[in-house]
C-alpha cells in the first residue's frame, strides 16, 4: 500500500514538473500558462508543450503528414493560420483532460518540448524589426535605437545597412 502510495506522489510530481517547464519557457504577457499550451497526438503517443517562437506550426506540421491521412496532409500544407484552427479533430487539448486522468496520460506519452537557441531568437527579432524596410509597425523602436546607438544618425531616415545581409 505505501509503494502505491509512493508511486502516485511520484506521478503527481512529475506532471507538476512538466507543468512547470512548460510554463517557464513560455514568456506570454496576454496570458498565464496552462494546461491549454500542451497538445496531444493520440495516434503517435506524444504530448507536445506550445512554447512560443520555437517553431510550433512547423512540428504540427511534421505530426500532421506522420498520420498518412490525406485531411491531414492536405492541411499540413495550409497556412499557418489554417493549420492552427483546424488542428483540432488531429490534436487534443490537455486543458480538456480531466485533471484526475492527467497523470494517466503524461505518463503513457512521449513528452515533446521544442526550444529555441535564445541567440537564434535575439537574431531573427533583431531582423524582424530591424531590418525589414517595409515593417511599419517598429518604425518608433528603430528610431531609438538610432538615436540610443548611432552617432549623428537622421531618425528621419531608413535603416541603412549595407553590410549586413537581410532576409532573402
Amino acid at each position: 500500500m505505501q509503494v502505491k502510495v509512493h508511486q502516485v506522489a511520484v506521478s503527481h510530481g512529475r506532471s507538476r514538473e512538466i507543468r512547470h517547464r512548460c510554463a517557464e519557457l513560455n514568456d506570454s504577457l496576454r496570458k498565464p500558462p496552462t494546461w491549454a499550451m500542451m497538445r496531444i497526438h493520440r495516434e503517435k503517443h506524444a504530448i507536445i508543450c506550445q512554447v512560443g517562437k520555437a517553431a510550433t506550426v512547423t512540428w504540427l506540421r511534421v505530426l500532421l503528414r506522420l498520420t498518412g491521412k490525406p485531411g491531414a496532409i492536405r492541411l499540413a500544407r495550409q497556412s499557418r493560420y489554417t493549420v492552427m484552427l483546424h488542428r483540432k479533430p488531429y490534436f487534443d487539448n490537455m486543458h480538456f483532460v480531466h485533471a484526475s486522468q492527467r497523470d494517466a496520460v503524461l505518463n503513457r506519452n512521449y513528452k515533446i518540448m521544442l526550444v529555441r537557441d535564445p541567440l537564434v531568437r535575439l537574431i531573427s527579432g533583431y531582423r524582424e524589426r530591424m531590418l525589414k524596410r517595409d515593417n511599419r509597425a517598429f518604425i518608433k523602436e528603430q528610431a531609438t535605437v538610432k538615436r540610443m546607438f548611432r552617432r549623428n544618425v537622421s531618425t528621419r531616415s531608413e535603416i541603412g545597412l549595407q553590410y549586413v545581409r537581410p532576409w532573402s
